[in-house]
């Protein structure tokens, strides 16, 4: 009977210590079932939700019907952009889309003409109100006259098909990080959150439902981290001139992730 115990307890604490890291696979999307106490903060989630639906507005050829998987990427002082896999009449291209100027800045040029961000050593509001037509120097009069640069890339049925596979096996493996067992006194947070880094939105076609997850800047070594490594190739591939190396390195990491992969149950 202790000899039973004791393996099981054994049995338990294997477990417990295989449990990934957050970052080694996606974390669910909010939706309108899960998003009620962000909606009740008020303006803060206001705020990124009409950022978040102003960025799709600009990228919207990225959520065409012939874009089975994409990936939006929000660095924190670089511009938004998308890298897409198309699918099309049974053939394969690269897709990038990323416009001219951060849509953030449309943002926050907006709070600062509200009244926000004013700096504490400017009594008379001089140096707010400078700041503002800095950056209405340097943006476009609205979103709308935002250029986008488009690249599209044809590549071949296996490279696609590879990337197709991945997209599907990391958007199905989309999970909450496990902080069992559950504590209602815990102060454990289920989303990595920083001031500096890039949040990475990743959304799958699969016939009858889109799946989607997200991940803030994982490290380079994790299974997202990889993902996010070969997402920066494609974009890479897209604009080469003789994109051969960068490809078939492209088909290299797919192979090597996708074995990671298979060895871990979820």
């Amino acid at each position: 009977m202790v000899l039973r115990v004791f393996l099981i307890s054994l049995l338990f604490v294997q477990s417990a210590t295989a449990r990934p890291r957050y970052d080694e696979h996606l974390l669910p999307e909010d939706s309108v079932y899960t998003d009620v106490g962000l909606r009740a903060a008020g303006p803060y989630y206001d705020f990124y939700k009409d950022y978040e639906e102003n960025v799709v507005r600009v990228l919207f050829d990225a959520f065409d019907d012939t874009v089975v998987a994409r990936v939006v990427v929000y660095p924190s002082f670089q511009p938004e952009y998308v890298v897409g896999l198309v699918l099309s009449d049974k053939k394969y291209g690269l897709l990038h889309l990323e416009p001219s100027a951060q849509l953030y800045q449309f943002e926050a040029l907006e709070i600062m003409k509200a009244g926000g961000y004013k700096p504490m050593d400017d009594p008379d509001g001089s140096k707010h109100a400078a700041s503002i037509r800095e950056m209405e120097d340097h943006l476009p009069p609205s979103r709308e006259d935002v250029a986008v640069e488009r690249c599209e890339r044809k590549i071949s049925e296996e490279a696609g098909a590879k990337l197709y596979t991945l997209w599907g096996e990391m958007l199905f493996r989309t999970r909450y990080p496990d902080l069992r067992p559950v504590d209602p006194k815990s102060k454990a947070r289920m989303i990595n959150i920083g001031i500096d880094g890039v949040r990475y939105h990743f959304s799958f076609d699969y016939p009858g439902i889109v799946l989607a997850g997200n991940i803030w800047s994982p490290r380079p070594e994790s299974n997202t981290g990889q993902f996010v490594s070969i997402t920066n190739l494609m974009k890479e591939a897209c604009h080469a001139e003789d994109n051969d190396e960068i490809l078939t390195e492209i088909e290299r990491r797919v192979d090597d992730l996708m074995t990671t992969l298979a060895e871990t149950v979820y």
